[in-house]
């Protein structure tokens, strides 16, 4: 027996994404065999996307299913995610600077594009668009008209309460930025009202190990700076290494070997601090010892 049924999906947002999604759609079920086609109708504020179809027995009928519910998770995820955003910041947000909240946006994508945040227990993409389509899957079972809006308000609290933990630890790194620049500037500053202890110093990355030389490739060593800074426990290696290095205050700076992740933040430090006083080697005796020949 044919049964032609009506299923709507209306939202206050229309986009070409979103009619771009539910035609992808109906091209995926019509090569399925399944009898269906659109009828988009607006009904202010509203647009309504209008899907009638017929099924044949109840396979079709979970393929229709799994397939909107696949489709209507995956809109939610990839266009509405970045609105709730938005939404958050304006309404808890609201006081930081435009180009602080389009950085706060941008450091609470990749909070959310990436694997799961194990300190706050964020899923990552796929664990999030599974948990909205089962609800998804749910919801549709029992009703024929679906408003985009109204469902991630009212059935998705948690997954908003989930958005706003990776805002807030969005704004938190934000601030932690910012005190980084400030504190970069003070030693950049710092370093510029100092006299230069040594013309050229070579700053070695061999693997995890940040070695620092001087015009002859011999060690450097600053004795009183070093037992000054390892009293004080919080100090690591690499925090020495930048201290000493401040200390010179070298007119010069060559960086050679290969920066591995792990000392990332050693390189970058270098770079903010002594800028144009540094220059990179790509080709020389302590390089060829840790770089792969060409």
């Amino acid at each position: 027996m044919v049964n032609v049924k009506c299923f709507s999906i209306g939202t206050f947002h229309d986009i070409y994404f979103f009619e771009k999604e539910i035609r992808n759609l109906i091209d995926e079920l019509k090569k399925n065999n399944i009898n269906i086609f659109l009828i988009k109708e607006e009904k202010e504020p509203l647009s309504f996307y209008k899907l009638y179809y017929e099924l044949y027995g109840d396979e079709g009928k979970i393929l229709l299913k799994n397939k909107l519910s696949e489709t209507i998770s995956k809109i939610i995820i990839n266009f509405w995610e970045p609105r709730v955003i938005c939404e958050i910041l304006d309404k808890i947000h609201f006081y930081l600077k435009p180009e602080d909240r389009a950085r706060t946006y941008d450091i609470a994508l990749k909070i959310l594009s990436e694997s799961k945040e194990p300190a706050l227990v964020i899923p990552d993409y796929h664990e999030r668009k599974e948990k909205i389509k089962q609800k998804v899957k749910e919801f549709i079972e029992e009703n024929e008209i679906f408003i985009i809006e109204g469902f991630i308000n009212f059935r998705l609290k948690s997954y908003i309460d989930i958005i706003e933990e990776a805002v807030d630890k969005a704004v938190d790194e934000l601030l932690i930025e910012k005190e980084y620049k400030d504190f970069m500037a003070l030693l950049k500053f710092f370093v510029k009202n100092l006299e230069p202890k040594k013309e050229v110093v070579n700053l070695f990355f061999k693997g995890k190990e940040v070695l620092l030389l001087d015009g002859e490739l011999k060690d450097i060593k600053d004795n009183e700076i070093e037992d000054l800074l390892k009293k004080n426990g919080s100090l690591s290696k690499d925090d020495i290494l930048i201290s000493l290095l401040i200390n010179l205050a070298p007119k010069k700076i060559v960086i050679h070997g290969e920066i591995l992740d792990s000392k990332r933040d050693v390189y970058d430090a270098v770079l903010n601090i002594f800028e144009e006083r540094v220059t990179i080697c790509e080709d020389c005796i302590l390089c060829s010892k840790v770089k792969p020949k060409k």
